[in-house]
């Protein structure tokens, strides 16, 4: 049984991976993996999707806890993969010491079922999430000193390979539009947090 709680958690640096899709986040990804001090975990979304109800709760709370771990037993979407991480969640966020929200989401990340590096070896969490890209500043209020990683794809191709890998018919125009409204988003957002 490996318990992943760290009493270093609010030293590791929390670094996202944002960018329009198809954009090479993946790779990166797997990329930053290969470094013993990173934890860069595939897509999910339960930072910003449990921000509004647990951000400001009591993790000191045990049936708080439980309401947090329990969200991972739900499949939200066909397309997100909304992972689990292990069973010694609970436990890592007991042993906290400082059970703010930020830090409890640390503990799902090193708790990760498949992270390949030592929890304890970690000084930088990778999230990589697209999606994310329209929240970077509720992200930046939650880990105020965190990282962004912007991918950037040339508009064209990236609008061809979202096309080709698309399960529905959609235009180029829309894609291309999609791909301009991220990078609007992200660069807007980043000029309020620098």
């Amino acid at each position: 049984m490996r318990l992943a709680s760290l009493k270093n958690n609010q030293q590791q640096t929390m670094t996202f991976i944002v960018g329009m899709g198809r954009s090479g986040t993946t790779m990166l990804t797997n990329m930053l993996n290969l470094n013993p001090n990173v934890i860069a975990c595939p897509e999910n979304e339960f930072v910003i999707f449990s921000m509004t109800d647990f951000k400001d709760k009591d993790f000191t709370d045990k049936t708080v806890i439980n309401e947090f771990v329990n969200l991972f037993e739900y499949k939200f979407s066909k397309i997100i993969s909304f992972w689990k991480p292990g069973k010694e969640l609970k436990q890592s966020i007991l042993n906290l010491n400082n059970k703010s929200f930020a830090n409890v989401c640390k503990q799902v990340y090193l708790n990760y079922p498949f992270v390949i590096n030592k929890p304890e070896n970690v000084t930088c969490i990778v999230d990589k999430n697209p999606i994310y890209s329209l929240y970077l500043n509720e992200l930046n209020t939650l880990f105020p000193n965190s990282k962004y990683i912007i991918l950037t794809r040339d508009y064209r191709d990236n609008a061809l390979s979202r096309k080709k890998y698309s399960d529905k018919e959609t235009s180029i125009f829309t894609l291309g539009a999609s791909w301009n409204y991220y990078y609007k988003c992200i660069f807007k957002s980043v000029k309020k947090i620098i």
